[in-house]
């Protein structure tokens, strides 16, 4: 009876020393997931605002543009009859907007959002806050 209650006791110490193994590797890589999830998350953030600083550049020589395109048509405008501003770009023969001073086109701003994709394929969207994500899928 004696030697059974030593076999008994052995066995339940190997048992416990086996779970906790268990549990302690469990632990540990539960520990390195979140910490690699927080990384992702603090690394999309920081891609997210560089590429919204970038599409307010973008924006804003837009816009100079704009007011650059602007205040030459303001200065043709009284050379030009009402026909004549009128009529598509091409159509018109006394208007050439090509001609114009800076023209490089229409000016069309042409936004980034590289990043917030990836962040949301990436499921780092998850990972936040939902005001923090409604603020930037605002943005």
């Amino acid at each position: 009876m004696k030697r059974s209650t030593k076999n008994i006791v052995k066995y339940i110490i190997e048992f416990l020393i086996v779970a906790f193994g268990v549990f302690l590797g469990m632990y540990v890589s539960e520990y390195q997931s979140e910490k690699k999830t927080q990384v992702n998350k603090e690394k999309s953030l920081k891609f997210i605002i560089e590429e919204l600083a970038s599409n307010m550049d973008r924006l804003q020589k837009t816009l100079d543009y704009h007011k650059v395109m602007k205040q030459s048509f303001d200065s043709i405008d009284n050379i030009l009859l009402q026909k004549d501003l009128e009529k598509s770009y091409y159509a018109s023969t006394k208007f050439k907007h090509t001609q114009i001073k800076g023209w490089k086109g229409v000016g069309l701003v042409g936004y980034e959002d590289v990043a917030y994709e990836s962040a949301k394929l990436s499921g780092a969207v998850q990972e936040m806050d939902i005001e923090l994500i409604n603020t930037i899928s605002k943005a």
